[in-house]
């Protein structure tokens, strides 16, 4: 490979180079030596060390001039100040970067490689994007890929501005084993996150067990199939999309229906709950992510929930019986046929019907005839 005339290689100014190492010492720390690329083809992207320190006891590395290139960022999301980036990937304290220990560089060249990939590739990365790799990048088999995520050092850390006009944003390196990759792919970003929740470290961990907890396939209900408050802008509080699941889980509770863990992990909760101090809604938001799955059931609301709260078996065959359908259907009974679809509603009916206890009664009445219908029908 040719390498690239030095007037022709892209690198920051001396006024942004200065701007962002000041960023970088400020939010991830200080960097200790300077991995320069030696033949740098295009741009010069060097990776900077910084050691463990008091306050983060691992190592960080960081790119440092990648920011310079803009990257290929297609026309809808140009504007939104994604065409510049560098990257941050954190080991464990005992991790040395040492030529003579075996897997100790694989860092290294997948830094290197991520950054090469976006500029022969015309492309961009940005957050919960995902690459694969070929076999024996990683030490270990089982991961076969890259995630790109917001840096979990502080808002302040993400970007990094020049001025009004451009800046460079900074993003986490993680990698992924090839399940995880694959669930990612089918349901996005946003479900992959919710499994791994809190227990998300910066640190890579070649040694952890996978991300995947929840099955989006034993996902019952999340708010986020529910925007219908937001993209419409329907006079409503966000929170009304959580009422039906609510209501749902309310009966599970009284029905004693929830599982083992779910009471365990959640015992001050139902508690609060049962003593009529908190509201059902904001405990789905706020503890659980917005989403309810099976595995917060029993062995019998979990088979339960399998046959009446199942998204995937509606789909096969819209006779089956389903909770949203009689949620919706409870709301065309209460509004009436021409308010049920008025403009008003704009198709979200369900999401007006007074949160009320005559609401949540006889909601509950028509899940639990679906459920004596179910076990005795079997």
């Amino acid at each position: 490979m040719a390498i690239a005339n030095i007037t022709d290689i892209e690198n920051y100014t001396e006024q942004e180079q200065a701007i962002i190492e000041e960023h970088i010492e400020r939010h991830f720390g200080h960097y200790a030596a300077v991995m320069k690329e030696i033949a740098p083809d295009n741009v010069n992207v060097d990776i900077l060390l910084i050691p463990p320190n008091e306050e983060n006891n691992f190592y960080s590395l960081v790119t440092l001039g990648f920011g310079a290139h803009v990257m290929d960022v297609p026309e809808d999301m140009k504007g939104n100040f994604l065409e510049r980036a560098e990257f941050v990937l954190s080991l464990p304290p005992d991790w040395k970067p040492d030529m003579n220990i075996k897997n100790s560089l694989w860092p290294i060249a997948l830094m290197k490689l991520l950054t090469r990939f976006a500029i022969d590739e015309q492309t961009y990365f940005a957050d919960g994007h995902t690459l694969q790799f070929p076999a024996g990048l990683f030490p270990d088999p089982k991961f076969s890929a890259v995630m790109v995520y917001k840096v979990p050092f502080g808002k302040e850390a993400a970007y990094c501005a020049f001025n009004e006009s451009y800046g460079v944003n900074f993003y986490q390196l993680d990698v992924l084993m090839e399940a995880e990759l694959e669930y990612k792919v089918k349901f996005g970003a946003e479900a992959l996150e919710f499994n791994i929740g809190n227990i998300i470290s910066p640190v890579i961990d070649l040694k952890r067990d996978s991300y995947i907890k929840y099955r989006e396939y034993n996902v019952m209900d999340r708010a986020d199939y529910h925007q219908g408050i937001e993209t419409n802008d329907l006079p409503l509080d966000p929170i009304c999309k959580y009422n039906h699941m609510a209501i749902f889980m309310e009966w599970c509770i009284e029905k004693n229906l929830l599982s083992e863990s779910f009471k365990k992990d959640y015992a001050l909760q139902l508690k609060m709950f049962s003593e009529g101090k908190t509201d059902l809604r904001y405990f789905i938001r706020d503890c659980l992510n917005g989403v309810i799955i099976r595995e917060f059931l029993s062995l019998k609301g979990d088979s339960f929930a399998s046959y009446y709260y199942n998204y995937d078996r509606f789909e096969e065959d819209n006779s089956n019986p389903f909770y949203p359908k009689d949620v919706d259907d409870y709301a065309l009974s209460y509004f009436g046929k021409e308010k049920y679809y008025s403009k008003e509603f704009a198709d979200e009916a369900y999401l007006f019907v007074p949160y009320d206890e005559k609401y949540k009664k006889e909601m509950k009445d028509i899940i639990a005839s679906e459920y004596w219908a179910y076990f005795l029908g079997e």
